[in-house]
């Protein structure tokens, strides 16, 4: 039998072992972004869970911690059936905003792709925005490590934007949090781009999320590619609004 670690060190960073399993790849046998996206979002809950700060425990101290801006940098991506390392901690929050960083890293410690994510704080009952001051269930990280030469904040629209198709929110799209679950949002932006562009070598991505996705809504796609910067602009919009804007960086 197999047995896969989970530890954290002096400074509190907590690190999870994995293997990664053939359904969590694409037709290249790599890790789906989406499938990333699902593991930053999981290892951050276990972290609080294990510190005290289960999503029961947080509710009944009436916040929420909703996913807000997440950003990866991929040296390699791991591939079916490599063993991994997920390393993750907190750094210094701003004033209305949570910070997380990521390090995955391969067996032989090789970093494999670096990550940081931002996120709010929220009234559990009125899903108003709550500063991070008055997040006091735990010490406040003073930590300020992890160095991107790319920077996590707002993504610019294009104004060449063009109807890439539309996708419809189905029940299996929805999470414990009664709307969309943030890694379908990059699966309906990985799957709305041209073949050509699919299988292109991705440097970074970035996803901003801007309204809540539920049941029965319908997410219409556009996009655009920057051939100058090698970056492919995927936003999501309902109505008037987006939903959600992604940048695809490529080689």
């Amino acid at each position: 039998m197999i047995t896969y670690n989970h530890w954290y060190d002096k400074n509190l960073t907590f690190y999870n072992e994995i293997n990664i399993d053939l359904c969590q790849c694409n037709v290249r046998g790599q890790l789906n972004i989406f499938e990333l996206l699902r593991l930053a979002t999981s290892i951050a809950d276990e972290d609080y869970t294990r510190q005290g700060l289960s999503r029961k425990i947080l509710h009944n101290h009436g916040v929420t911690i909703l996913l807000s801006r997440i950003m990866f940098h991929f040296c390699s991506l791991p591939r079916a059936n490599d063993r991994i390392t997920i390393s993750t901690w907190e750094e210094k929050p701003g004033p209305f905003q949570l910070t997380r960083a990521y390090n995955i890293t391969a067996q032989n410690k090789k970093i494999l792709i670096k990550g940081y994510s931002s996120w709010l704080l929220v009234d559990y009952k009125s899903h108003k925005i709550i500063r991070t001051k008055k997040f006091t269930l735990r010490p406040e990280s003073t930590r300020q490590e992890s160095g991107y030469y790319r920077k996590l904040g707002k993504i610019s629209i294009p104004h060449d934007l063009v109807f890439l198709g539309k996708r419809y929110v189905y029940f299996s799209d929805i999470d414990i949090n009664g709307h969309m679950n943030a890694s379908r949002y990059c699966a309906f932006a990985i799957d709305c781009l041209p073949e050509i562009y699919q299988e292109k070598d991705f440097t970074d991505f970035f996803i901003n999320y801007s309204k809540e996705t539920i049941k029965d809504e319908t997410i219409y796609l556009f996009g655009a590619v920057n051939l100058k910067e090698q970056k492919i602009t995927v936003i999501g919009k309902q109505g008037e609004h987006n939903c959600f804007e992604s940048n695809f960086y490529y080689t």
